[in-house]
Parts: structure tokens; C-alpha cells; sequence
């Protein structure tokens, strides 16, 4: 199977639309809408999922299955902990020339 620049790997959630809010962000000059769902597993565990500037949405109710990643962070207190966030199929984006 040849690997198209569509096709993404690696972890999936799959799962229930609970719920879906957006923000935009930064607060002082909003540029970038994220939309957060929440998606419930058949285990009925909870994940919160970050889309940022997402091309569609997802319908609360319906069943899907996300390619996500994980960000590990450290809170303000100092405790690690991370976020999840839909992995986008890769858009090459020069920064400069090759060589």
C-alpha cells in the first residue's frame, strides 16, 4: 500500500460527540477558533479533544473516529499533564530554500 499525503497514522480516539464548544484565541486579538469535543468511549470514559482552526465540525450525537496527539505540559503548580488535539494530514510549508 503506497502512503498518500492524505492518509495519517498513528493514535486514534473513536467515540460518541458529547458535547463540542468553541473559543477563540488569543483573547486580546482572536486569530484562531479551536473547537474542543467531548467524545465518550464505549467504556463510557471521557476524552477532551482540541480542533484548532478546524474545515468542518463534528456533530454532537454522531459516532467518529479522530486522529489526535499528545501534548505534555506542566500546569501552573508544577503537576505534568496533557492534551489531546486532532493530528492534521501534513501541509508542506517552505521556510526557506532547500538545499
Amino acid at each position: 500500500m503506497k502512503k498518500t499525503d492524505q492518509q495519517i497514522t498513528g493514535l486514534y480516539i473513536a467515540g460518541t460527540i458529547q458535547e463540542r464548544t468553541r473559543r477563540m484565541v488569543p483573547t486580546d486579538n482572536p486569530t484562531t477558533e479551536i473547537v474542543t469535543y467531548t467524545v465518550t468511549d464505549a467504556n463510557d470514559k471521557r476524552y477532551y479533544i482540541d480542533d484548532y482552526a478546524p474545515d468542518s465540525y463534528h456533530e454532537v450525537g454522531d459516532y467518529t473516529v479522530l486522529p489526535v496527539f499528545v501534548k505534555p505540559f506542566r500546569k501552573k503548580n508544577g503537576d505534568p499533564s496533557y492534551s489531546l488535539s486532532v493530528q492534521k494530514a501534513y501541509k508542506h510549508q517552505s521556510k526557506g530554500e532547500s538545499f
